[in-house]
């Protein structure tokens, strides 16, 4: 019984510290042509409770939301049916253009979107539903996969929103 107490503690304490903000994530700096397996560490997330939220919600600084970093090996909010919104910031640290995949390993998601914000300008570059066709994605591949061009020495913005009908795992 002491131990379950426990663990039930220890699980709350947890569930407090993975929603409390923690501050700025750091940008992933790409160069090298360096190659990276998870970017969750680089990751923020909000959840849509509303549903309400759109890209030009999360570009616009004055109607955006507070985004939390993720403090966990993955992102993963559970069984949440609410909309789920990710944001990376990524920095080219390289002095030409660099092409980089976005690779999304996902499970019973149901929608799926994802924009490239960079110098001023959005760009989706991924959007997915139980409707579409394997032949509508950008990268054949059995994962989600989208290209990103990104400018020298340039800061930009990835945002996916996203809903599943099970476990929110990405």
């Amino acid at each position: 019984m002491l131990a379950w107490l426990a663990l039930a503690l220890m699980s709350s304490a947890t569930l407090a510290q993975e929603r409390a903000p923690q501050g700025p994530v750091e940008p992933l700096v790409l160069e090298n042509q360096e190659r990276f397996g998870s970017v969750t560490k680089h990751l923020s997330y909000v959840i849509d409770y509303s549903g309400d939220l759109t890209i030009e919600h999360m570009v616009d600084g004055s109607s955006a939301p507070s985004f939390a970093p993720i403090l966990k090996n993955e992102p993963n909010f559970g069984f949440e049916k609410s909309p789920i919104w990710l944001r990376l910031d990524l920095q080219n640290a390289e002095n030409g253009l660099q092409e980089r995949i976005l690779l999304m390993r996902t499970n019973f998601v149901t929608e799926i979107s994802v924009w490239h914000e960079q110098s001023g300008q959005v760009a989706k570059v991924l959007e997915q539903n139980l409707a579409s066709p394997f032949s509508s994605r950008p990268i054949d591949y059995h994962h989600l996969a989208t290209t990103l061009q990104l400018e020298p020495l340039a800061d930009s913005t990835v945002w996916i929103r996203y809903r599943t009908t099970g476990i929110t795992a990405m």
